[in-house]
């Protein structure tokens, strides 16, 4: 494998990354534009029922009623379904590609061992493991995208393992940059101890930026330079 290829792989990864980016901002769009149309609905109603005060129909009521529910339905349900779906998506795109730029670079350079040798580890860290000894890769020029990374991964896991119940100390210590960068809400339990996080938006649009980016780096500067030589 040399550099022609490194530079393909790089221009495939861009492509599908691409995809999701246009996938997220579609659905978000949607989901947006039918929450927008129900809430105008539902405020005139609203307006409707304040000046109905001495006598609201039963039949008026419940339509209210079934507007509200049905925003909530979209705009909080529907809405954390697609974005913790396009998470995992994303994550494991990403794991996915780094351990095929891995077993490319294996089977090239004819490593004594490859990244499902390594034991004791997240597959994540594995790959960085085998890029950093077998490759030189500096990771001090992939940090910033790299813990960001690590952080969503961490999400990820949340919302598979623990339909996205986070502890108290994992607000405060892991989450607390997502949350204070609008990346993740909380919504907190009764107990207090334990919490639901809620993603917005801007989490997978930022995911998707920051794996270009250590893509871009890792491939195009990194990498494309190791397999040239």
């Amino acid at each position: 494998m040399g550099f022609s290829q490194a530079k393909l792989l790089l221009h495939l990864t861009k492509v599908s990354l691409k995809k999701y980016e246009r996938y997220h901002e579609m659905v978000e769009n949607y989901l947006e534009g039918e929450a927008e149309n129900i809430s105008m609905i539902f405020e005139s109603m609203e307006e409707e029922t304040e000046k109905r005060s001495s006598f609201i129909p039963r039949k008026f009521k419940d339509a209210v009623d079934d507007l509200s529910e049905e925003l909530n339905e979209i705009s909080v349900i529907f809405m954390g379904h697609f974005r913790n779906s396009l998470l995992v998506q994303i994550t494991s795109f990403i794991e996915f590609e780094l351990k095929k730029i891995c077993n490319n670079h294996s089977e090239f350079s004819n490593s004594k061992y490859k990244i499902s040798d390594l034991a004791g580890m997240s597959d994540l860290e594995k790959c960085k493991k085998y890029l950093v000894k077998s490759c030189n890769v500096d990771f001090n020029y992939l940090n910033g995208e790299w813990e960001f990374i690590k952080t969503a991964y961490k999400v990820r896991n949340k919302v598979i393992h623990h339909s996205g119940t986070v502890t108290k100390k994992e607000t405060e210590d892991d989450l607390v940059k997502l949350i204070e960068q609008r990346f993740i809400i909380i919504i907190k339990g009764k107990d207090g101890e334990e919490s639901t996080l809620r993603l917005t938006k801007r989490l997978n649009s930022k995911l998707i930026d920051v794996a270009i980016s250590f893509f871009t780096k890792l491939l195009s500067e990194e990498l494309g330079i190791s397999w040239h030589k």
